[in-house]
């Protein structure tokens, strides 16, 4: 090879060694930038994965008190159908009670009665008699 053919490679060759090099620092800028978008997307995802998880737990806590709520109206809802029905129960057997009192009071009365008009008659058949 001569001087120049030596030279025109050795300037080929630093010129593909650049290249190469160039290629390598720019793949890794690109590789950084993309670690770096994936870690700023990891981040995000993150956060909302911390914010999901406070409106579960809000959503939750906000149910439980719900159904707490709901537990205490129907237990007072089941104290307030027992008193009624208690209340009924004691309202049935009175009115009952007072009827059963007035018919027997009026029963005896029409018994009383009875007799005196029986007694009646047979004074009357006595008299005919």
């Amino acid at each position: 090879m001569t001087g120049r053919n030596r030279a025109i490679w050795a300037v080929a060759v630093g010129l593909f060694v650049s290249i190469l090099a160039g290629g390598c620092q720019q793949e890794q800028a690109n590789q950084d930038k993309q670690a770096r978008l994936v870690a700023a997307q990891n981040l995000q995802l993150h956060e909302e994965l911390d914010e999901c998880r406070t409106r579960v737990r809000t959503l939750a806590e906000n149910h439980a008190k719900a159904m707490d709520r709901r537990d205490q109206e129907l237990a007072q809802c089941r104290a307030r159908n027992k008193a009624l029905q208690n209340d009924l129960r004691e309202g049935v057997a009175e009115r009952v009670k007072d009827v059963t009192d007035a018919v027997i009071t009026e029963n005896a009365a029409l018994r009383e009665k009875i007799r005196e008009l029986l007694a009646e008659i047979e004074k009357l058949r006595a008299d005919d008699g």
